[in-house]
């Protein structure tokens, strides 16, 4: 388990595009919600993770990551939007 410490920042130009050094396409869904936590599935090269969330409480939150078996092509997951 770790704890995740939220931080937002304002970003007020284009210049840290300057700074990056590569990028990785990633696919993620959100497939459990309510108030006490949520749960999401992400993909990206060939990793793939489930992340439980718990509710925020002032600026941390608990989070458990596992990694799963990675889909191979777009077609193994279907989204269903409601």
């Amino acid at each position: 388990m770790a704890i995740e410490i939220e931080r937002k920042f304002l970003v007020v130009s284009e210049r840290w595009r300057e700074h990056v050094t590569g990028k990785v396409a990633l696919r993620d869904g959100l497939i459990a919600r309510d108030v006490y936590k949520k749960v999401r599935v992400r993909s990206y090269g060939d990793r793939a993770t489930l992340t439980v969330k718990s509710r925020q409480v002032g600026m941390t939150r608990d989070e458990f990551e596992y990694e799963i078996p990675c889909c191979r092509r777009r077609g193994d997951v279907q989204v269903v939007r409601r």
